[in-house]
């Protein structure tokens, strides 16, 4: 986005945490997120003093449900910490496939590339991390809420405009405190609505409770 001219790296820093503060806002405090980010739909000023950042083009916008922005803030956090159990879990919550799943492959194989990660030192990079993750996901038979697989996405590709900015940028790092600050509702799944859970995937037994997948 944007106009003619040269950018200069500390304008292109700036744009990058703007980006990204608009982004984790959106998300995790308002809950509302464009469904159509690209680089054609961000404008931002040649000026070196403005570094305000325009979204056009919201037609498009997606939310979570009220009663997932925690557990979604959870699998945030688990991404961002390395908790790769915690993230394997997460993932098995928003599963609404009907078939089987296997979890203990799913278990093995998050940890597996989180580990991969953050062995090449690449744990900074969330998007690709987070596209290998949910190649896992497809392998191991979970079919995640739309809602939930549109917000990774539209945050995957937030990342990608940022690091076109600012490549060192290092968004775990930058996005913990936010997860933090803006974490809406109980972060424990224990503690998620899983009477919800019901019309959305497998039934579970009578009272609401979710029979363990």
């Amino acid at each position: 986005g944007g106009g003619r001219g040269e950018v200069s790296k500390e304008k292109k820093t700036a744009l990058a945490l703007t980006l990204f503060d608009m982004t984790a806002k959106m998300c995790l405090r308002d809950n509302l997120l464009h469904g159509d980010l690209h680089g054609g739909n961000v404008l931002y000023s040649l000026d070196p003093q403005d570094e305000r950042v325009m979204v056009l083009d919201a037609g498009l916008t997606t939310a979570l449900e009220r009663e997932w922005m925690g557990p979604f803030g959870s699998l945030l956090k688990a991404l961002s910490s390395g908790d790769a159990p915690g993230v394997a879990e997460k993932l098995l919550l928003f599963n609404t496939a009907s078939g089987p799943v296997d979890a203990d492959l799913l278990i093995r194989e998050v940890a597996e590339v989180m580990g991969a990660f953050k062995k090449e030192g690449r744990s900074n990079n969330m998007g690709a991390m987070v596209g290998s993750v949910l190649l896992v996901v497809q392998k191991c038979g979970v079919s995640l809420r739309g809602d939930v697989a549109l917000t990774i996405t539209t945050m995957s590709v937030s990342e990608g405009l940022i690091r076109q900015l600012d490549p060192s940028f290092d968004y775990i790092k930058t996005g913990l405190p936010y997860f933090l600050r803006f974490r809406p509702g109980p972060l424990d799944a224990s503690e998620a609505p899983r009477r919800e859970l019901s019309p959305l995937g497998p039934r579970g037994p009578p009272g609401g409770q979710r029979e363990d997948v």
